[in-house]
């Protein structure tokens, strides 16, 4: 059980675009918040520390948690010498999208047509594609699924699933035939009666198109179905019939002889696609569409058959920040309140859980309310600075860091340090600026305790807890503070060291 994700394909990468690839991976792993969290004990403490991303040695890197979902799953891992990316769980929130955005990446950059893929259906990557616009500055295009007939019978070669397979789909981008082709044989009458309802009253050609089609589908499941009533023949000698006329018909090969009884339904054979004329034929005789079609695409016309249309390059996909692409969850999950009932989640990630990411003239833009809550920790700063107090010795200074951050994580909850802000802080040990930034972090926990407090109340899963538990005010002045010292042009800023 649980969500697993994939991509499903060759993944053969051209050589010189090898170390881009590489490059892009780990880039969507550190904008998506990817970390490797390290448990470390010290003085019979434990806490843990956040690093971002970075291969080893030998070209690789394994992580498991993310910091905007403040959740960790099954390890996932790169290997840069395969260009080998693998995941095992990976939940339904931030850490799922990221890893998702990795899979989609391979689409734009192997030889062979590949998909990604989660628990066995391809997605709606449109946002994935328009934040890997964002990030590399690129127009890569939602043409993936602009073939719907193609990507199903892709769908059916990898013994991949449908299901949600027509949500990937937008009206608007794909070839309209091919896409009506995917949903007869799929799902029969009904998918046709699907796309209708997604197309707006206010596309006309569009709507009249499907209304064609519909209309003769309705007219060949007639005729077959009064050829079925009234045939001499055997059931499989009907059947063979049927395929063979359809095949010449198609082909023009040469003029074959019928009874005025099967005209009817043979002036339609170049009228519809030969997946839908088959598909009516299987389902009027209970037989397997695949059986039939694998024995009868290679002699059916490779060519859209009137279709009136071949399908058009799609637009670039707009340009989705990184904060949008990680909102993404917000409308689409519901989670558990503090009485135990099903609510909204009540918190949306936004640049101010970016701090830790923050440049000069970068892409992070706090709120007013953030800039705020700065400029209280500068003068709550300040006035510490000034205190009259005895500086710690090295030892004693780790001590209190360290039983600081323990305290942290085990009132608040998932409250980690980064790395190098940690160990930057044990190398200026002795300074006053760095113990009055951790004498102003013990203000903060001890400040923050009552408004962190609904935590406790938390009976469920991480993933299923509506956030305005586990995103609390208290536990995120924690969380966002920890990210200011780590970020350290941004610390430079606010505190001036």
């Amino acid at each position: 059980m649980g969500v697993f994700a994939e991509y499903v394909g060759n993944r053969n990468i051209p050589e010189d675009k090898r170390t881009e690839f590489t490059e892009r991976v780990l880039e969507i792993l550190r904008q998506g918040g990817m970390m490797k969290l390290d448990q470390v004990a010290i003085y019979n403490k434990k806490i843990g520390l956040l690093q971002l991303p970075m291969l080893n040695r030998e070209g690789e890197v394994e992580f498991r948690y993310n910091y905007f979902e403040d959740d960790a799953w099954e390890v996932a891992g790169y290997c840069s010498q395969q260009n080998h990316f693998w995941s095992n769980k990976i939940g339904s929130l931030e850490f799922n999208s990221v890893i998702l955005a990795v899979y989609v990446l391979y689409e734009f950059y192997t030889d062979d047509f590949g998909m990604a893929t989660e628990c066995g259906a391809i997605i709606d990557a449109r946002k994935i594609v328009g934040w890997l616009n964002y990030l590399f500055h690129e127009q890569y295009t939602n043409a993936r699924v602009s073939e719907p007939w193609k990507v199903y019978e892709w769908i059916h070669e990898n013994e991949c699933t449908t299901e949600y397979m027509l949500e990937a789909f937008d009206v608007e981008e794909v070839n309209l035939l091919s896409l009506l082709q995917y949903a007869y044989v799929d799902m029969g009458f009904r998918g046709l009666e699907n796309i209708n309802r997604k197309i707006s009253s206010e596309q006309d050609e569009k709507k009249d198109k499907v209304l064609r089609i519909i209309g003769l589908v309705e007219k060949v499941e007639n005729e077959i179905r009064r050829i079925k009533e009234t045939s001499e023949l055997s059931r499989e000698e009907e059947i063979d019939f049927l395929l063979e006329a359809i095949a010449v018909k198609l082909n023009s090969q040469k003029e074959q002889e019928s009874s005025e009884k099967y005209n009817q339904f043979l002036s339609f054979c170049v009228m519809l696609p030969p997946e839908i004329i088959i598909k009516s034929i299987t389902q009027a005789y209970e037989l397997e569409f695949w059986d039939v079609w694998e024995k009868f695409k290679d002699i059916a016309p490779h060519e859209e058959i009137a279709s009136g249309e071949s399908a058009e390059c799609c637009m670039p996909v707009l340009p989705v920040k990184t904060v949008e692409f990680l909102d993404m969850h917000d409308s689409m999950f519901f989670a558990y309140d503090e009485k135990g009932n099903l609510g909204g989640k009540g918190f949306r990630i936004s640049d101010d859980d970016r701090a830790y990411f923050w440049a000069e003239n970068g892409d992070v833009h706090f709120s007013e309310k953030m800039k705020c809550w700065l400029k209280d920790l500068k003068v709550k700063y300040d006035e510490i600075m000034c205190e009259e107090w005895m500086l710690l010795s090295e030892n004693e200074f780790m001590d209190k860091m360290i039983t600081l951050l323990n305290e942290a994580d085990e009132i608040y909850k998932r409250i980690f340090a980064f790395q190098d802000m940690f160990y930057n802080f044990l190398m200026h040990a002795n300074e006053k600026p760095f113990q009055t930034a951790i004498l102003l972090l013990e203000h903060l926990i001890n400040s923050n305790r009552a408004k962190g407090a609904i935590i406790n109340v938390c009976r469920h899963s991480w993933e299923f807890t509506n956030r305005k538990i586990t995103f609390n005010e208290g536990r995120l002045a924690i969380k966002r503070y920890l990210a200011v010292l780590a970020n350290q042009e941004l610390r430079k800023r606010i505190f001036g060291f």
